[in-house]
C-alpha cells in the first residue's frame, strides 16, 4: 500500500497533533520500487498548463509507467474510494440508529455514487447507488435517502465510492 499525504490539507488540532489529507493507494502505484515526478504540459478543453506527473519504476511487466492519467491503472478501472474516520456518536457503551440521510454535493449529470453506512468496523453494512444529476440548472443537489438506515451501532463510518 500507499500512504499519500497532502499537504494543502493538513490541519493542526487543539492538541498540537496534525490531521487530515492523509490517503491510501492501492495497484501499481503501490508496488512502485522507484518513483520520480515530471513536469508536463496539460492541455483540457483548449486552456494549456504545467502539471506534475508521477512516473513509477516496476520490476515488471511494464518497468516504467506514468501515473495520475485518465480513468485506468495501465487498463485496470480505477475506483475512488472515501471512507470516514470512525465515528463513535454515543460512547462506547450506548447504542443508536439512523432512519434516514442526507447528502449535499455538487450536481454532475454524468455522475454516480455508492454510499454505504458501515457499522462496528464491518459487523453491517448497507448501501444505495445515487446519481447526482440536478433538476434543473443548481449548482449544488440535496439527495435524501429514507433506505439508507441503520440500527444497534455503536460506531460508524461513511464510505463514498465510484460505482
Amino acid at each position: 500500500m500507499k500512504l499519500v499525504l497532502q499537504v494543502s490539507e493538513l490541519r493542526q488540532g487543539e492538541d498540537n497533533t496534525v490531521g487530515r489529507g492523509w490517503s491510501l493507494a492501492t495497484g501499481r502505484i503501490a508496488q512502485a520500487r522507484a518513483v520520480a515526478v515530471f513536469t508536463e504540459v496539460v492541455s483540457i478543453d483548449g486552456v494549456v498548463s504545467l502539471s506534475e506527473r508521477p512516473f513509477i519504476g516496476l520490476t515488471t511487466p511494464d518497468y516504467i509507467q506514468r501515473c495520475d492519467v485518465e480513468e485506468t491503472d495501465a487498463g485496470a478501472p480505477y475506483v475512488a474510494v472515501l471512507r470516514t474516520r470512525p465515528y463513535i456518536v454515543a460512547g462506547l457503551l450506548n447504542r443508536w440508529g439512523a432512519m434516514t440521510a442526507a447528502l449535499l454535493a455538487t450536481a454532475n449529470s454524468s455522475a454516480n455514487l455508492v454510499i454505504k453506512f458501515i457499522r462496528d468496523f464491518g459487523l453491517e453494512t448497507n448501501q444505495i447507488t445515487t446519481d447526482l444529476k440536478p433538476a434543473g440548472s443548481e449548482t449544488l443537489v440535496v439527495k435524501t435517502f429514507n433506505d439508507l438506515r441503520m440500527s444497534n451501532a455503536t460506531i460508524v463510518q461513511i464510505e463514498f465510492t465510484d460505482p
